[in-house]
């Protein structure tokens, strides 16, 4: 299958990138950070990579319409990129508002963007990496939570459009993950912490790929995933 994922270059998104080379499947990258990418693409020898920030219109669609003149089909989008701050000690706007736009709008823009592609198709399948905050509200992260509860409002909202037209969406909805997510917010989580309560990257991006290879005709509209520990 031809796959397109944002944030595809660190952290989960990475590791989603690598089980689904390993399943056989083309790949092609989005991510911000140029680093990153070409790092990637020399790893895991991914030909199909573009640079985009989520919180740019222009941008947007510049990359998704390179990519579909680029490609006759897609077959997937996994919408993975998201960012966290550590709401407790957030005094500053400007980052409630890149959070709000990386994980909530980014989301609905790239998706909008190949929802035409999807609908001429008759086929398609949208995977939006979400949280458990997206189902149960966390105090500490309000606002984070409610990019969350947002996107799985769009998912539901929108899904039964989509089944009249054979395109398929589903949430992932996962506990902690050990990733940087948070350490990329000034917030050093304990190993111990980590290693009781946070789900592995590769059980999460497992989870992804068994989603994504379910029989055309099998809908998974949500997905919960966790560690066998966390009570939330």
């Amino acid at each position: 299958m031809k796959i397109v994922i944002t944030g595809g270059a660190d952290g989960l998104g990475r590791e989603i990138v690598g089980q689904l080379i390993s399943h056989k499947h083309d790949v092609v990258l989005i991510d911000k950070t140029m680093e990153n990418i070409e790092k990637v693409s020399y790893d895991l020898n991914i030909k199909d990579i573009f640079q985009c920030n989520l919180t740019e219109p222009s941008q947007i669609i510049e990359t998704t319409q390179a990519i579909l003149k680029k490609h006759k089909k897609i077959d997937v989008l996994i919408n993975n990129a998201g960012v966290w701050t550590d709401e407790n000690n957030e005094s500053h706007l400007d980052n409630y508002k890149n959070m709000i736009l990386v994980n909530m709008f980014g989301t609905i823009a790239v998706t909008k963007c190949f929802l035409p592609k999807f609908k001429k198709q008759k086929s398609g399948h949208i995977v939006n990496i979400n949280s458990q905050t997206g189902i149960n509200p966390c105090p500490n992260s309000p606002v984070y939570s409610a990019t969350n509860h947002g996107i799985a409002g769009y998912r539901k909202s929108i899904a039964q459009e989509l089944s009249q037209n054979g395109i398929k969406i589903t949430d992932i909805y996962s506990g902690m993950i050990q990733t940087n997510l948070f350490a990329k917010a000034g917030v050093d989580f304990s190993k111990t912490t980590f290693d009781k309560y946070a789900l592995s990257k590769e059980a999460v991006a497992k989870a992804v790929v068994w989603a994504i290879e379910q029989p055309a005709d099998v809908a998974i509209p949500s997905l919960e995933i966790k560690n066998i520990n966390e009570t939330i």
